[in-house]
């Protein structure tokens, strides 16, 4: 009994120790937000851009990944999901569309500063929804069930500011 207890309580921390050193330093840089005329358009992923979603474009992280962004000045901060590559000006880390640009507060300055960290990385999300494969009533459970735990996961808020709708952390 005492070795079980001594290997369970030698994994448990050697995990957690390994958890955080896998643990990235948050991204810091300049933000700007897509100008109006890429509305609607195909973006790098093949998603068409809206400019009411709350997405981006990055240039590592792939497509489907959800970040964590947050404007320095005021401390607002917003989940996105990667849709695109950019931005193009060295300068600058990311952009974000409207919709995100708005929840942090941003759009009236056009450039803030912002710390960036990896939400949810998408292959793993991905592979749990590819993992269903066809749609049976079976599998709609399995479904509705991911789409619990992310609410969970993602502890979204909804909010409304004149036509549009956010979401932004609680």
């Amino acid at each position: 009994m005492r070795t079980i207890l001594f290997v369970f309580l030698f994994l448990f921390f050697s995990s957690a120790f390994m958890f955080s050193q896998n643990k990235k330093k948050p991204e810091t840089g300049a933000a700007t937000y897509y100008a109006r005329k890429f509305h609607n358009r195909r973006t790098a992923s093949g998603e068409i851009y809206n400019r009411e979603e709350l997405v981006c474009a990055h240039k590592k992280y792939p497509f489907g990944t959800l970040l964590r962004v947050k404007n320095t000045d005021n401390n607002k901060e917003v989940i996105v999901k990667v849709i695109d590559r950019g931005p193009h000006i060295k300068s600058r880390v990311i952009d974000l569309s409207f919709a995100a640009a708005s929840a942090i507060d941003m759009v009236r300055k056009g450039v803030v500063n912002v710390e960036i960290t990896e939400y949810i990385k998408a292959e793993p999300l991905l592979k749990k929804i590819e993992s269903i494969g066809v749609l049976t009533l079976q599998n709609l459970a399995q479904l509705s069930e991911i789409r619990e735990q992310l609410d969970t996961e993602l502890k979204l808020n909804p909010y409304h500011t004149k036509s549009h709708k956010y979401q932004t952390l609680k």
